[in-house]
């Protein structure tokens, strides 16, 4: 399914920028800028570094699952993505946390 229109910068609803420590794929599900519960495809979080996951808008408690691909363990964390931020982008930063 493709990704709904994007919502104006800040004002309902954020794109998420996601670190991992343990997992190498991550997928979100959660409510969008409208309210639609939504789900991403599997996406790779390679390296180091955040990866931004471009086009889906989020708001509200949005679920981040994650999987090693080594031992296939699965974990899931549940964030609570503001209406309103100070920029598009909202971080979750499980590298440092060590939960995803």
């Amino acid at each position: 399914m493709a990704a709904t229109m994007p919502a104006h910068a800040a004002s309902n609803g954020q794109q998420l920028m996601v670190s991992t420590y343990y997992s190498d794929r991550i997928k979100i599900c959660g409510p969008n800028q409208n309210g639609q519960e939504r789900c991403t495809d599997w996406i790779r979080t390679p390296g180091k570094d955040f990866t931004k996951v471009k086009g889906w808008w989020w708001k509200g408690k949005v679920d981040i699952f994650g999987v090693n691909e080594q031992d296939g363990k699965m974990r899931q964390v549940i964030v609570d993505v503001p209406k309103w931020y100070y920029t598009d982008y909202f971080e979750y930063n499980g590298r440092s946390l060590r939960e995803l």
